[in-house]
């Protein structure tokens, strides 16, 4: 096709679905939660996922490819270079996800921005993107959000920086650490 098009999913997707409540994120029934067992967040959101998960978050395909690139952080601000590698105009979501490296810190990273860009094959643009600074803070037990950490790391990619999401999209997300 002469213009490729992109989507992502917006929640993750399982095999089967809990009543009419959620669809399931998880590719077998005993890893579905309860939702009377606990307050617990595991497996509830693309945050606290740890396995069996068949779409993730953020996934999506297209016909052409777009690679990241020069990702850099200043001042709650993030830069990324993203470049039209394949044969075909496109659209491409990129996106920024954050994980904060101390005990505190969720299982996994957090989409703290995204942004979606028109690239002509061979077609090279460089993305500014604003960080909230709530993107750097975690709700402790008794539910104060604050910031635990002064250390994190950035990715940008078109997909969630997981092994799964890389695989399935052919792509392998950029990351830099970065302090506040």
């Amino acid at each position: 096709p002469s213009f490729s098009g992109s989507a992502r999913m917006l929640l993750q997707i399982l095999t089967q679905t809990v009543s009419f409540l959620v669809p399931s994120v998880y590719s077998s029934k005993s890893s579905l939660f309860s939702m009377t067992s606990s307050n617990s967040m595991k497996d509830r959101t693309y945050r606290y996922a740890q396995g069996n998960i068949l779409y993730p978050f953020g996934y999506g395909l297209t016909y052409s490819s777009v690679e990241c690139s020069n990702l850099a952080y200043s001042d709650f601000t993030a830069t990324v270079e993203v470049k039209n590698t394949g044969s075909a105009a496109t659209d491409e979501v990129v996106q920024i996800y954050i994980k904060d490296t101390c005990e505190q810190a969720v299982p996994n990273c957090k989409l703290c921005g995204f942004e979606r860009v028109h690239l002509e094959k061979g077609e090279m643009k460089k993305l500014t993107l604003n960080l909230d600074k709530d993107m750097f803070t975690a709700v402790d037990e008794s539910g104060e959000r604050k910031v635990f950490s002064c250390e994190f790391t950035l990715f940008a990619g078109v997909c969630q920086p997981d092994e799964l999401s890389e695989q399935l999209c052919g792509s392998k997300c950029i990351k830099i650490n970065v302090k506040i």
